[in-house]
């Protein structure tokens, strides 16, 4: 090899070297560009995922301190609606306690008045009984006595009007038939005694019957107020009874007396009746006369005696039965009274009961209405901000996605301006070399003295083809 092609072939070694050098330093550059901006590009990435991470992260704590604040509200709001619904209760409590209060006292209290009425009542018709029976008893007593005085002033009379006659008849006669007047006059006498003391002891014994009989009514009325008619009507009837029984004892006696008086005149006078029948016709048809009015007056004063104790019967027995009829028609109205002041306290109380169940069952349905509401109204709240904060989110990863996207196209075009920057450079450090070599061939032959003519660009052409097809 000559000296031209071996400075030729030291040219083109360092040339070549000097090429690789600088492909070799492009393409660390480019490697150190590439791990850069992969280096960059990882930072960014988890620079974005650290924000996306951390976006969701203050959203899920913004999320869980708003849900917290949102139960600790809808607590809060239970607690109060609690609280007033308890305390409303106990209110609505103490005022159905204040109701029953009332309406116990009020109850007390009637049943106080009712028993007061009750025995105001009592008291006064009791008092009224008495009144009425004691005057009915001094009424009959009067009367009793009127009727004894009437009945003893009556017997004197008709007693001296036939002593008066029988002593008349008696200065008439003869000295036995004196003896035997007289004799049956103190024997006529003796019975009307008799009679007349018979009479007063049925009069005191009816007044000692009627005294027990009223005792016993009186005893009766204390019992029971229920057995006033019935005592009474068994007392009349049995003063009715009595009555009848005195009259027909009075009776049976008188005509028993007159009879044993006429049988006796009869027996004594059979043995002067011969002598003593023309004088005593007379007197034994006026004495007839006598005892006959004797007889009617004394049945006239007894049923007129028995009619008035009658009367009086009949008017007390009015009087007690319309003073019962009153009495129980005042209890009636008062029970009736007292039965609608309680129908109308039940009444009251029932639909106090009804309207304060009614306003509960309203509370409980105001207050699971609002806290159902509220419940709503926090589920759609929280599903809105969860939508949002998951908007957020997607709209953070897409706009990180689009950042990466801008990111990687700036790389990429970074890349493609470097590689292009790169082969201008790498063309034009080749061009120069292709220079220098010329140039250094050309100062070889010119001091080797090798005549050569300039080659053609064809000829450059030609040999850079081959250098090319030789490096490869």
């Amino acid at each position: 090899m000559t000296f031209a092609g071996k400075k030729l072939q030291d040219i083109y070694d360092s040339g070549a070297d000097r090429l690789s050098d600088l492909e070799g330093q492009a393409l660390n550059k480019l490697k150190r560009f590439k791990d850069d901006h992969a280096e960059k590009l990882k930072t960014d990435v988890e620079g974005c995922v650290g924000r996306v991470k951390g976006t969701a992260s203050e959203l899920t704590t913004e999320l869980g301190t708003y849900i917290d604040g949102g139960l600790a509200r809808l607590k809060d709001v239970i607690e109060s609606e609690t609280r007033e619904t308890n305390a409303h209760t106990l209110h609505l409590v103490t005022e159905l306690t204040n109701l029953s209060d009332k309406l116990s006292a009020s109850i007390a209290a009637l049943k106080k008045a009712y028993k007061d009425n009750v025995e105001f009542i009592k008291v006064s018709s009791s008092d009224r009984f008495v009144s009425t029976v004691e005057r009915a008893k001094l009424e009959f007593e009067k009367h009793d006595y009127g009727s004894s005085r009437h009945l003893k002033a009556h017997g004197t009379f008709v007693a001296n009007s036939l002593q008066q006659k029988l002593d008349h008849v008696l200065w008439e006669s003869r000295g036995d038939e004196k003896q035997v007047t007289g004799s049956l006059f103190k024997s006529y006498m003796q019975k009307a005694n008799a009679i007349d003391s018979h009479f007063s002891a049925l009069m005191q014994k009816l007044s000692s019957e009627f005294q027990n009989q009223y005792k016993e009514l009186e005893g009766g009325a204390k019992r029971s107020e229920s057995l006033v008619e019935s005592e009474a009507k068994t007392i009349l009837q049995r003063v009715d009874d009595h009555a009848t029984k005195v009259e027909h004892e009075i009776s049976e006696h008188f005509k028993k007396v007159s009879e044993q008086h006429r049988q006796k005149l009869d027996n004594d006078l059979s043995t002067v009746a011969d002598d003593l029948s023309r004088i005593h016709d007379t007197t034994t048809e006026k004495l007839g006369d006598s005892t006959e009015q004797l007889s009617e007056s004394l049945l006239g004063a007894s049923a007129q005696a028995q009619e008035a104790l009658k009367v009086r019967c009949d008017d007390l027995k009015q009087k007690i039965n319309s003073s019962t009829a009153e009495f129980a028609k005042r209890m009636a109205e008062r029970l009736r009274t007292s039965t609608d002041l309680k129908a109308s306290l039940e009444g009251d109380r029932d639909d106090i009961v009804s309207g304060i169940r009614v306003e509960l069952s309203q509370i409980q349905e105001a207050f699971e209405k609002k806290v159902m509401g509220m419940i709503a109204q926090a589920t759609e709240r929280v599903k809105r901000i969860a939508g949002e904060a998951e908007g957020d989110i997607k709209d953070a990863q897409k706009n990180c996605d689009d950042q990466l996207g801008q990111e990687a196209k700036t790389a990429r075009t970074e890349i493609d301006k470097e590689v292009e920057k790169f082969l201008e450079l790498l063309g034009s450090h080749r061009s120069s070399a292709l220079d220098e070599i010329v140039k250094a061939a050309g100062n070889a032959n010119e001091s080797a003295g090798i005549i050569s003519s300039k080659p053609s660009p064809r000829q450059k052409k030609a040999s850079l083809e081959d250098e090319s097809e030789d490096k490869n």
